[in-house]
């Protein structure tokens, strides 16, 4: 058996959450070229329609966003959770807002 016929995702929906950019983008793209048929799911609608797949819109820290999703989208064989989210300075500088974003996406 080849690694190719090993790794083939022909029929499999796949979902990646985090689509729009770094490890998403590049997850959604491999997946599609292993055959699966990707939806690119990320906050920002533009950079999931960049990625390739089926964009898909969604904010994850929304309640119920994630129940939404699954009812819209169907049978989904495969999961990829790559969101995330960083404020870019020291995190003793952080505000309480920005530290309970970055805990509530990232973990």
């Amino acid at each position: 058996m080849t690694y190719d016929k090993l790794f083939r995702l022909d029929g499999k929906r796949a979902v990646v959450l985090g689509a729009g950019s770094g490890i998403g983008r590049e997850s959604a793209r491999a997946l599609a070229a292993h055959g699966a048929e990707v939806i690119s799911a990320d906050l920002d609608p533009a950079a999931a329609r960049e990625t390739g797949g089926r964009p898909y819109a969604i904010d994850l820290l929304e309640p119920g966003a994630a129940e939404r999703a699954a009812a819209e989208l169907g049978e989904i064989d495969i999961v990829v959770l790559t969101a995330a989210t960083n404020v870019r300075k020291r995190l003793l500088d952080y505000t309480r807002a920005e530290f309970d974003r970055v805990v509530a996406l990232n973990l």
